[in-house]
């Protein structure tokens, strides 16, 4: 019935892949885990090698192929009708998770279920701020407030897929490196008119970047989203659903957008410092972001 996919890298899943397995079982439905390595360091390897015997399917790659190309690799491996995919880094926070996924499949059989993620309350220490900040107040609506934009809201970290549409809309794997496969991915369902259906079965991101990984992953994902603007034909609708590029070319038309730039480029070791020792605001964090773009742009 369900295939459990986790494309895994640098981190050992014991803990992940214990609770589904646990909650798989108590299902009894045909549900197998699948964990494909992409070329962690060899501790990794031998260490989840072993967290996987007699409850995963485990697959080792000799390179890293990159997060878009590993996810779609499942279909190799995958014998069910429905695929849960799931970051290696979230925590399962209940025991009815599987179960709920399972429901769904019985009751309706939707194409494609976006189970979200959120990130704890608790504030936590200054260089892991920023990223918290953002998790919180940016990535972690419910069922009900994904469901009102519901392809902007979607994210790779939690959802589940049927094999028949994964077979004929999967991710692009020309994207490489960090950030917006998911973008790229939602825009393509959006395109075909195929619903996703948002529940509330989230995981928990529990491991923050630090405010220096974070930003550089912001800076490599901004580098991705210009890369993508040539694959979707500078579409308008693509455009309105990131906020960044919509900000930005609504700024262009106005021909204000040199002005921004001068104030990025008179400010910016000061921004950089504020949002590196996890003083900056969010607001600020979208400046930077903005600025970034400009300059790519311009360059």
């Amino acid at each position: 019935m369900l295939s459990i996919c986790i494309p895994v890298y640098n981190r050992n899943i014991k803990t992940l892949v214990d609770r589904l397995h646990n909650q798989a079982q108590k299902v009894d439905a045909g549900i197998e885990i699948v964990v494909i390595d992409d070329a962690s360091e060899t501790v990794y390897q031998q260490e989840n090698e072993q967290n996987c015997q007699g409850k995963a399917n485990y697959i080792q790659l000799e390179s890293n192929i990159g997060r878009s190309r590993i996810r779609n690799l499942f279909l190799q491996y995958t014998s069910q009708p429905f695929l849960i995919f799931l970051d290696c880094d979230v925590v399962i926070p209940d025991s009815e998770f599987v179960q709920r996924y399972f429901n769904m499949v019985k009751e309706r059989a939707p194409q494609l279920v976006a189970g979200g993620h959120y990130y704890k309350a608790e504030k936590v220490e200054h260089n892991k701020l920023l990223r918290w900040k953002f998790g919180v107040q940016r990535e972690s609506p419910e069922a009900i407030q994904r469901s009102r934009n519901p392809y902007k809201s979607f994210k790779t970290s939690n959802f589940m897929v049927s094999l028949e549409l994964f077979k004929k809309i999967n991710f692009d794997e020309t994207i490489k490196g960090y950030g917006h496969e998911d973008t790229l991915f939602g825009y393509e369902i959006k395109q075909k008119n195929i619903p996703i259906v948002h529940i509330e079965n989230p995981v928990l991101i529990k491991d923050l970047d630090t405010n220096q990984e974070f930003l550089e992953k912001t800076k490599r994902s901004i580098e991705n989203l210009i890369l993508l603007l040539p694959k979707v034909n500078y579409d308008s609708q693509f455009i309105n659903d990131v906020t960044l590029l919509k900000v930005y070319y609504s700024l262009k038309r106005k021909h204000i957008l040199w002005i921004v730039y001068l104030i990025y480029s008179l400010f910016n070791r000061l921004i950089l410092r504020k949002l590196l020792n996890g003083s900056g605001s969010l607001r600020l964090f979208d400046f930077y972001k903005l600025g970034y773009l400009i300059k790519l742009n311009k360059g």
